[in-house]
């Protein structure tokens, strides 16, 4: 199997007593879209700017191609970074910005030109090269910044919470281009970032990582619809958690599990690589906001119970419901399940439900 692009192995990296990055391995495959995804603090930009050069790691390695970085300096790396803040020179024009970095290596003049047009036809920015940063949007120098870290054609490009600095519209349209762009010149790209839908909707891949670790790698769906923990579940969208204990004994990949949680009982799933569940045994049932069904009728569910609406926050496209019922439930919804219903008001009776593949039983 030829090697991976990038392959960090049990990467660590301590200030003073704090410990950023804890035993860190992972690889990023050639023109992929990756992303590090976490709260502040959990150590992706210290990984990152180890990736980078700008850090270098008390223990582990990381390798391109098979080959150690260690003692390559950021500059002879072929890697190169996106920044938060996107450094436009500000008494350049777009076209200048975009053409810096290759001056630098020494590109001669016409290549360079042409190098400017293609990224300027790239990120669909024809027609702007004269323009100054102060007379573009925010969703133009984003564009430009993006343009300048591949005009020279790196192997992977570094993105540091590439879009924080825009408003919510402008993010959604710019993760579609970001995306576009990564597919079409088929570079590998690793976004840093804290936003999960950023994360979610561009990435091939994602790593969530938590105090140092990464707590879970995989494709954006199999991570949100199949959490390895608790705390996971919790930080990845609306998920109600309810605590309770397994009721019966259950082998390894047996399927649904009973779970008490207090005097209810519900029904849950388990992976089937899952550890087995022993009777009495402290866990977590999730379940995702969106996957409960909402209604002023009884439904045919294998979880059904009644309860009454405390708060409803109204989202447009859906609406967002706290419902008191052996404890607050948050659920997300479209509509009333029956279509024909009255909207819902604050202290209106309700049933809610959810099929028991809908739940997934955690370990505390």
């Amino acid at each position: 199997m030829p090697a991976p692009l990038i392959a960090v192995e049990g990467v660590t990296k301590s200030y003073g007593t704090v410990r950023a990055v804890d035993d860190v391995s992972l690889n990023i495959e050639g023109g992929e879209f990756f992303a590090l995804l976490g709260p502040s603090g959990c150590g992706k930009t210290t990984l990152m700017r180890m990736i980078a050069g700008f850090e270098t790691p008390d223990a582990g390695r990381i390798l391109l191609d098979g080959r150690d970085l260690a003692g390559d300096p950021p500059n002879r790396r072929p890697i190169n970074m996106m920044f938060q803040s996107y450094a436009l020179f500000p008494h350049m024009s777009v076209e200048k910005n975009i053409a810096f970095p290759l001056r630098r290596q020494g590109m001669g003049s016409a290549d360079v030109a042409q190098r400017v047009a293609d990224m300027l036809r790239l990120v669909q920015l024809q027609g702007l090269g004269a323009r100054r940063p102060d007379q573009l949007s925010g969703g133009q120098k984003a564009r430009v910044a993006l343009a300048r870290a591949l005009a020279g054609r790196p192997r992977l490009l570094l993105l540091d919470e590439p879009l924080s600095a825009l408003d919510r519209k402008l993010r959604e349209e710019t993760r579609f281009e970001l995306a576009q762009v990564q597919r079409e010149l088929g570079v590998a790209f690793l976004v840093v970032t804290h936003d999960q839908d950023e994360a979610m909707a561009m990435a091939q891949r994602v790593a969530v990582m938590r105090a140092g670790r990464i707590e879970q790698l995989g494709a954006p769906r199999a991570v949100y619809e199949r959490p390895a923990s608790r705390w996971l579940a919790a930080f990845l969208g609306d998920a109600n958690l309810i605590d309770g204990v397994v009721e019966g004994s259950m082998p390894q990949g047996a399927g649904p599990v009973a779970v008490r949680a207090g005097e209810t009982l519900l029904s849950a799933s388990v992976d089937a690589d899952a550890a087995p569940l022993q009777a009495g045994q402290a866990v977590s049932v999730a379940i995702r906001a969106e996957r409960i069904g909402l209604s002023v009728d009884p439904p045919t569910q294998d979880n059904i119970f009644c309860g009454e609406v405390r708060d409803i926050a109204y989202l447009g496209g859906s609406s967002v419901y706290r419902i008191a019922c052996d404890g607050d439930v948050t659920v997300r919804a479209a509509r009333l399940e029956s279509a024909d219903a009255a909207p819902l008001r604050r202290g209106d009776r309700v049933f809610i439900s959810w099929p028991s593949a809908a739940a997934r039983v955690l370990a505390r």
